[in-house]
């Protein structure tokens, strides 16, 4: 049965109400650029209370770096709160044998929110630190590619400015609000929480053994993964992955970020309507062995 209009009004006003209350902390000063931070995790603790701290810092990362996006132009608010989801869905996967885990609010009316930000977080990349340094490489003292160049940078700064609105706008979206709101309430369920983390399931696991189980599991993934890199697309998936257990990756994360990025770059300026040569040069650049 469909609500009447002033019920669905109402409703969408508390929830905005609602979720202004959630991001109070910026009004009051307290939402500065957020990156992670370890929880403090004791050996004792009970899987559910680790997952619950770790989920809650997080998730903060997130909703925190998101609502400074409002006002922030700064590319490094998106690359935060992008580092805070990832960290929350990496998170729940590895948490998802736990009860009060497995109850968590859908996410799926922020995927366009997500593909939003990740859009902007490409072009942010290209703009700031993937194409400068080719630069010179491509113009030289030529004044027409030089030209060229010029033409590029200045419609993807354009094109950044209108993706970056374009997250903005997608935060007022009253589904994105809802969804927000409802997880950070799941999270906020102490009750809930509590039962699972003194149930007798729980109660006698280590912390420490179930630790020391999920970094074996991880570097077995990461192993198999980088034996089968033949291509971007698999590469990028390997990179992904590392990016999840990040202090055992590092440098291989960054290399292949580093091709990716290149090829991302020629992508967009292709997009944009760069000189074909300008792309070509790009995505040459990409291919492994060339000199960068």
């Amino acid at each position: 049965m469909t609500q009447p209009r002033q019920f669905r009004d109402e409703n969408q006003r508390s929830s905005r109400a609602a979720i202004a209350v959630l991001f109070s902390g910026y009004e009051s000063g307290f939402a500065d650029l957020t990156v992670a931070r370890a929880p403090t995790l004791k050996p004792k603790m009970s899987l559910p209370t680790a997952a619950h701290c770790v989920l809650l810092e997080s998730f903060s990362q997130f909703t925190t770096n998101l609502h400074l996006l409002r006002v922030s132009d700064d590319s490094e608010v998106v690359h935060q709160a992008r580092i805070g989801w990832r960290r929350f869905r990496t998170v729940l996967r590895l948490f998802k044998k736990i009860s009060v885990v497995q109850s968590a609010p859908p996410w799926e009316p922020l995927k366009p929110i997500l593909v939003s930000m990740g859009s902007l977080h490409d072009m942010d990349v290209a703009r700031g630190e993937t194409l400068p340094q080719f630069a010179h490489d491509y113009a030289g003292t030529d004044p027409g590619k030089q030209g060229r160049w010029r033409a590029m940078e200045q419609a993807l700064l354009r094109t950044a400015d209108d993706q970056r609105q374009a997250v903005r706008v997608a935060m007022d979206d009253t589904a994105v609000q809802e969804t927000l709101l409802t997880i950070t309430q799941w999270l906020g369920n102490k009750a809930a929480w509590k039962k699972s983390s003194e149930s007798k399931r729980y109660r006698d696991k280590s912390l420490r053994q179930w630790a020391k189980r999920q970094v074996a599991c991880a570097h077995e993934q990461l192993q198999t993964a980088r034996r089968d890199c033949g291509t971007f697309e698999r590469q990028h998936r390997t990179r992904i992955l590392a990016k999840r257990w990040y202090q055992q990756a590092i440098d291989l994360q960054m290399d292949i970020g580093t091709t990716r990025d290149v090829m991302q770059a020629a992508t967009i300026a292709s997009t944009l309507g760069a000189d074909p040569e300008l792309v070509a040069f790009l995505r040459n650049a990409a291919e492994p062995g060339s000199a960068r």
